[in-house]
């Protein structure tokens, strides 16, 4: 049997998210599928260029809410999470990109859709399949676009790209067909919102809802906006037709409304108020939808102002026009009366019957065409989220696979498919693929303050000092060790090795350096090494060490030391960089560089570099040098490091970096976060500390957490705009550092202050 993944919004405890998935997922499992929802939760976040129309806007929207709180119990929760259990399966959980591309290798077919996944305001590329590498295989069904227009003009880039990358595309509004149309010049088709997919009987049998025997009559309440002159129309309808009111609760307000208040409503008990209801009032899409559906006489209420650009109106007009019920849409300038008469269902039925035969023909011909993935015989790249470690390229024997620069400067694998054998050695040594890394526990993991006892070593330190202290100990152990250093040459950072006992080779390995470091050379060595080794790199870099070491069977022999890391920039943006300070000051070459230079202290952050024979010098605070401005925002990250698998997970002994918060805000000479993440590495810090080579206070893991960076950056849209400025060879880093950093900035300090203001007026945090 054929399996097929559902990618939508389902976490939501919103009825309409919880019963368009429930209504998609069957509607496919009848069609002869195994299908499973995608267990993926949304970030939530869109990161584009501010503007102050932006910025109202989320003032605006953040007063509202503290004004209109939203309802939530645990009753409510936990209905939810029961429903979900009964009437959906899922996938494993997927956390980042390469988690979804893993999925490639278990399901022939990828549906997203419905809900207003494709909607601009709240722009997620995942939610578009952009991890399912065979656009034969992707299908959208009645995504909703949900507003007017594209007001940003990255987003509407991004989109474009993204749609094309299918075969199949169905739609659920009209709006959302001529915007796709006209603007991207992409026919669609337009299909029923999932829901509709059922009719009302067959709604009754999946949900097992029984008709009311001794039917109790009531008016239905259920709004999800706070227009108060609703509930006064509400009022108005039950003193006309003699009946009580029930109302579901949508905001906390709602709890003190006059009617019968029904708490901890879940998708079923929700689907069968309506079927029992008299007459429903609702401006919701999906309460207009199954009234329509089961045929319950209804008001349907405006949620937006048709002016408001962010309007999501068009779903209901869609929905009243595709049906010919026009008629029940609310408008203020007519009498009550108007909306009181028994409507007569036959034409909308008619008309619905015949979109669900044209929409569930379309979803069953876009099935059935998909290419297997086994037919197929397709290698795909071993991820999606290439860090450039070069553990596949010193694995393979076929030499299929090198390190590259690509054109953003990063530096990745390369695949040669001709020479590929499809053996899967690739695949096993990844550190994005078959994660084995370990969640870091606040209850089990040990978190230390640690502070070198050599004053030279925290001199030359970005921190305490720990990393040095450790490199130092594996030398003096018989341990190689691996660290990273600056080339000065090459104008990067590289890891090298430096081999047992040759401790003054130990200081080409101080001081952060803020670079994705070339690691192809020591990769290679690791592979083929059978000496015991310290190696200290990023997250990412680890858990491929580590893997390597395991399949090897030799990783109890050696000591691996990850860093926290935020993630690495653009090499084309540091080369434009290093050519902005020499020609704004005259250095002809880079002799010396710190990107933590400790003469000013350890908690203000200065980048120095100096040209030795021209004796002049460069150092500048983080929050005026152009490099940490880049740097500092994240926008120009590596494309893995939005997407990394190892924040709050690792594959490491250790964990360190700078001990950030308040504890030691007095510090001057840095003191260092280390995380024992195992036996082995509490030892190793045991023995540091028994030597006299550090100081060490124990503290809670929850420091870690409260501290440090423990949730992914995410990726601007407007990312490969500033990549192909960054590539280009004329462009002034100022004026890139003036469009992509200076106003994020601004508005940044902006939105602090008003937040702050805000929480004050409102008292509400």
């Amino acid at each position: 049997m054929k399996k097929v993944a559902i990618m939508t919004w389902w976490h939501y405890s919103n009825y309409g998210t919880a019963l368009q998935v429930t209504a998609l997922y069957h509607v496919v499992t009848k069609m002869g599928y195994k299908v499973d929802v995608i267990d993926y939760i949304p970030h939530g976040r869109v990161v584009k260029q501010e503007n102050l129309k932006a910025l109202i806007k989320f003032i605006y929207e953040k007063i509202c809410l503290a004004i209109n709180l939203p309802y939530q119990n645990d009753e409510l929760k936990i209905r939810f999470e029961e429903y979900r259990d009964e009437y959906l399966t899922f996938t494993p959980k997927c956390k980042t990109e390469s988690d979804l591309f893993l999925l490639n290798d278990s399901y022939e077919a990828f549906v997203c859709g419905s809900d207003q996944i494709w909607a601009p305001t709240v722009f997620e590329p995942k939610y578009f399949l952009n991890f399912v590498k065979n656009n034969k295989r992707k299908i959208a069904y009645a995504p909703s676009i949900g507003v007017n227009e594209f007001e940003d003009e990255e987003i509407m880039q991004e989109t474009q790209r993204l749609i094309n990358g299918f075969d199949f595309i169905s739609v659920r509004e009209k709006q959302g067909q001529d915007i796709l149309k006209n603007i991207f010049n992409k026919d669609t088709v337009l299909v029923l919102d999932p829901t509709l997919l059922y009719d009302k009987h067959q709604w009754q049998e999946l949900l097992k809802i029984k008709k009311s025997a001794k039917k109790e009559k009531y008016i239905l309440c259920y709004f999800l906006g706070h227009n108060e002159s609703h509930w006064s129309c509400v009022k108005e309808i039950a003193a006309k037709l003699n009946l009580p009111v029930k109302i579901i609760p949508t905001h906390k307000k709602d709890l003190k409304r006059k009617g019968t208040v029904i708490a901890g409503v879940g998708p079923r008990e929700f689907t069968e108020l309506l079927v029992n209801a008299e007459f429903v009032c609702t401006d919701s899409f999906h309460g207009v939808a199954f009234s329509l559906n089961f045929n319950v006489n209804f008001i349907a209420f405006k949620r937006f102002e048709d002016k408001d650009k962010y309007s999501q109106n068009s779903r209901i007009y869609n929905i009243l026009h595709l049906t010919k019920m026009g008629n029940r849409l609310f408008d203020p300038k007519k009498p009550v009366e108007d909306y009181l008469q028994e409507e007569n269902f036959s034409n909308s039925n008619s008309i619905l019957n015949e979109y669900r035969k044209k929409s569930l023909t379309y979803l069953k011909d876009a099935l059935d065409s998909v290419a297997s993935y086994c037919d197929a015989g397709q290698i795909l790249p071993i991820t999606n989220t290439c860090c450039g470690c070069g553990a596949c390229s010193a694995i393979c024997k076929q030499n299929a696979i090198k390190i590259v620069k690509n054109k953003n400067g990063f530096y990745q694998a390369d695949y040669d498919f001709k020479k590929c054998i499809n053996c899967g050695q690739c695949k096993e040594v990844c550190p994005f693929s078959e994660k084995e890394a370990t969640e870091i526990d606040i209850k089990v993991d040990k978190l230390y303050a640690v502070k070198s006892n050599d004053a030279s070593v925290l001199k030359k330190s970005s921190s305490g000092g720990v990393g040095l202290e450790l490199a130092r100990y594996g030398l003096e152990n018989n341990y190689d060790v691996y660290g990273c250093r600056y080339n000065y040459a090459a104008e990067e950072a590289e890891h090298v090795q430096i081999t047992a006992g040759n401790t003054s080779d130990i200081n080409q390995l101080s001081g952060s350096k803020y670079l994705q470091s070339n690691m192809a050379k020591v990769m290679q060595e690791i592979s083929e090494t059978k000496n015991k080794f310290l190696f200290i790199g990023t997250p990412c870099q680890v858990a491929a060490v580590d893997k390597i070491l395991r399949k090897k069977g030799i990783r109890e022999d050696c000591i691996l030391v990850d860093l926290i890391c935020h993630g690495v920039p653009s090499y084309n943006m540091y080369k434009k960089y290093l050519k902005f300070i020499k020609s704004a000051l005259g250095l002809i070459t880079v002799d010396e560089i710190s990107f933590r230079y400790k003469e000013k202290g350890w908690r203000e952050i200065y980048i120095y570099m100096a040209d030795f024979q021209q004796q002049k010098e460069y150092c500048q605070n983080q929050s005026k040098d152009i490099f940490y401005k880049f740097f500092e925002i994240g926008h120009c990250y590596m494309e893995s490091c939005f997407e990394c698998n190892y924040r709050t997970t690792s594959a490491a002994d250790l964990r360190i970096g700078d001990y950030w918060g308040r504890k030691y805000k007095n510090d001057k000479t840095g003191v260092s976060m280390v995380i024992a993440h195992t036996r082995r590495g509490y030892d190793t810090l045991s023995h540091l500390k028994l030597n006299g080579n550090v100081k060490i206070e124990e503290h809670g893991c929850n420091d870690y957490y409260a501290v440090q960076y423990p949730v992914n950056p995410v990726k601007p849209v407007f990312y490969q705009n500033l990549q192909e400025e960054l590539a280009k060879e004329n462009t002034d880093l100022q004026a890139i550092a003036d469009k992509y950093c200076s106003r994020y900035f601004l508005y940044r300090n902006f939105l602090g202050r008003i937040k702050g203001k805000v929480k004050n007026i409102l008292n509400y945090d």
